[in-house]
């Protein structure tokens, strides 16, 4: 298993020490529904914080499934490549999000910071054995289980169906809603045009034109190289996705 470096700014150990203590405050009314990833005490209780720089790889493909990791701030890529050299994309995971929370004794791909990123690292073993004494612990990892299969089906979905308008929209749409967009409509865009080729089973050239296209035709605006603005959400998801979200 690659050893992480733990890294702790000021700033950063009062903010994640705000967070836990936050999230032991919620902890205790997780009877009410409003326990979340992002607030659960338990889960920073048992995890260590690690820090992690872009390009950084948190773990590889292969590796033992000792821990899981709760994305805190910045995104993570994950990526599998095959056996003639060329690569997929399997996911991109947000703040809030795990990544690869199952009982397989190897990890099935490589995750990587695609920006600087803070995580838990939580022992998997450990986890679960508080998991099943802590019952609305034990379903909001079933719910992250469940948000990564719906994500897997929508990815499936657009390789085998949508053309390659639909496929770049619904990723658009889809990374409009999970990262909270703006008021005015806008949001970070953080993977370059190669890794939403990967993902997408794309060439890069059909990305770039299909992206040109959509601002051309006043779909989205380009504000910056990682930031894109959709001006009317619903009316970009009837025009453009009909069935495909």
């Amino acid at each position: 298993m690659l050893e992480l470096r733990e890294v702790f700014t000021p700033s950063e150990y009062f903010e994640f020490e705000h967070a836990r203590s936050d999230g032991n405050r919620s902890h205790a009314d997780c009877g009410q529904g409003i326990c979340s990833t992002q607030t659960c005490g338990l889960l920073r209780d048992v995890g260590k914080l690690k820090h992690f720089d872009k390009g950084d790889v948190i773990f590889w493909d292969g590796d033992d499934n000792d821990y899981l990791y709760l994305v805190l701030s910045g995104v993570v890529r994950g990526t599998k490549l095959l056996g003639d050299g060329r690569r997929q994309v399997t996911r991109f995971a947000f703040p809030g999000e795990v990544l690869e929370y199952s009982r397989r004794s190897r990890l099935p791909f490589t995750a990587e910071a695609i920006t600087t990123v803070a995580a838990i690292a939580i022992p998997r073993l450990q986890l679960e054995r508080i998991a099943n004494a802590t019952p609305c612990l034990r379903k909001l990892l079933m719910q992250t289980v469940l948000d990564e299969l719906h994500e897997t089906r929508c990815q499936v979905m657009a390789l085998g169906r949508l053309s390659a308008i639909e496929r770049v929209a619904q990723f658009l749409y889809t990374l409009a809603i999970r990262t909270d967009s703006q008021a005015d409509g806008s949001f970070n865009l953080p993977m370059t045009r190669l890794d939403i080729a990967d993902y997408l089973g794309l060439t890069i050239e059909t990305v770039s034109r299909v992206i040109s296209r959509l601002k051309r035709d006043g779909k989205i605006q380009l504000l910056a190289s990682d930031r894109v603005r959709i001006p009317d959400l619903d009316d970009f998801a009837n025009d453009l996705l009909t069935d495909a979200v």
